[in-house]
């Protein structure tokens, strides 16, 4: 049975509204990347595009956080009794570090290839809605992919 966390409750709202904060500020450096790299300055591509992308990492974020909980929770069911190695770094200890560094990794290799390839043919404004919108989405499957195939929860 997969686990459900209560975002709203507990200990558990901090670290969402952490994920939302750092999902916001990832999608606000391609906004300044956008508008100053790129020279991107229509309102919908800089301000609407990214709040849907936000919007679908939180969720990819969410999703793999609470894969990689379930998976961390039938090991210490598995191993009660086992001594502990402690060889984890202190960095990727924090519950939301894991999830988060393969939403924004992923998301990032997608969009720069798809911008590159994008914008062979289109200008950088269509570029850049397309990189969003294919990055966003591939993120989403990427961590349906790894809440199926490597924590194996069912809904």
């Amino acid at each position: 049975m997969p686990i459900r966390i209560r975002w709203i409750q507990g200990k558990f709202l901090g670290l969402g509204l952490m994920i939302i904060g750092f999902c916001g500020l990832f999608q606000v450096i391609y906004i300044l990347i956008a508008q100053y790299v790129f020279l991107i300055g229509s309102l919908f591509a800089v301000i609407l595009i990214p709040i849907g992308a936000t919007i679908g990492l939180i969720l990819a974020a969410v999703i793999i956080f609470e894969s990689i909980a379930d998976v961390e929770r039938r090991r210490k069911i598995k191993s009660q009794f086992r001594k502990k190695s402690g060889k984890e770094r202190k960095f990727f200890s924090f519950p939301i570090t894991k999830p988060l560094l393969l939403c924004f990794m992923s998301f990032t290799l997608i969009y720069v290839l798809s911008f590159f390839i994008c914008s062979i043919s289109l200008n950088s404004f269509q570029s850049f809605i397309i990189a969003e919108n294919i990055s966003t989405i591939s993120v989403i499957f990427i961590a349906y992919f790894i809440e199926r195939n490597w924590a194996k929860i069912k809904r």
